[in-house]
């Protein structure tokens, strides 16, 4: 029955008919066995009044069914169409999710990873199979800053929203950065069901951001190794960096002896306290 739907209504409808008018006539056929078994003549009715009286009932009955199979055909159609969108919405939400360097995660009430994207793996060297099952404790607790890691596990049991938390964790693979970021989810009747998020391997720009630092620090010592007083300015006349003897010199106006004060601002800061003598009097002209 359900491939003659998928058919369409119309063949439905005639095989309906086709049926009634075969019982008719196995109708008649049998009345006309009962009828000479028993041995009598007189009929209530004659055959062929009999018939078309079965077969009008049946043309009738075919005709009131239309109005049901119509509208179960029409359900059908409408459910397979909700099907192929859904359908092809999950390959839509599958090919996104796997062209992007981000991944997505969901985990249960417990905080147990219970679903990742197809990337994770590419992206962090953990394997699915290793994170499934295992609680945000388990992975990221032991790497990642104390009080930091403590505030945020408070706040998944408040079930607030998760917004750009870094994580951090020491492994084979060495140690890997992760930004990531969630809300908590809640079923019909407002249980808390767990979170679902995105996360995203920041371990280079950490590493960049590092060696920036690094590079800055092995400047500063060498700078202030200098015996000589130091100070660099950048094209727009701010400072960028000076060496500790610059800084003694300039102690009354240390505020202004910082990386990105305006050189001129440095002056008029010393010129403010007297430390130009030359000075006094026509510092305008004296700082052009």
């Amino acid at each position: 029955m359900r491939r003659i739907l998928r058919s369409g209504p119309g063949l439905a409808v005639a095989t309906i008919c086709a049926v009634a008018i075969l019982s008719a006539i196995w109708a008649l056929a049998l009345e006309e066995l009962v009828w000479s078994m028993l041995g009598l003549t007189a009929r209530p009715l004659s055959s062929s009044h009999l018939a078309g009286f079965l077969i009008a009932s049946s043309f009738i009955a075919a005709i009131g069914a239309c109005g049901p199979i119509f509208l179960l055909h029409r359900s059908q159609r409408r459910t397979e169409a909700a099907e192929r969108r859904a359908r092809a919405s999950e390959r839509r939400f599958r090919d996104f999710a796997e062209q992007t360097s981000d991944w997505l995660w969901e985990i249960d009430e417990n905080h147990c990873y219970t679903w990742f994207s197809g990337n994770i793996e590419q992206e962090t060297g953990m394997s699915p199979d290793w994170l499934m099952g295992k609680c945000r404790d388990d992975i990221w607790g032991e790497g990642s800053d104390p009080e930091a890691w403590r505030s945020h596990l408070e706040s998944l049991r408040r079930h607030e929203p998760i917004r750009d938390f870094i994580m951090r964790r020491e492994g084979p693979e060495g140690c890997t950065w992760v930004r990531t970021s969630g809300m908590p989810v809640f079923d019909d009747k407002g249980r808390f069901c767990g979170y679902r998020g995105v996360g995203s391997n920041i371990t280079a720009a950490i590493k960049a951001e590092n060696e920036k630092y690094a590079a800055q620090v092995r400047l500063a010592t060498a700078i202030d190794s200098l015996s000589e007083i130091f100070a660099l300015y950048d094209s727009e006349d701010r400072m960028v960096i000076c060496n500790e003897k610059f800084c003694n010199l300039n102690a009354s106006v240390l505020e202004a002896t910082q990386p990105g004060v305006l050189y001129e601002d440095h002056l008029r800061a010393g010129l403010a306290l007297g430390n130009y003598p030359e000075a006094i009097g026509r510092e305008d002209a004296w700082l052009q």
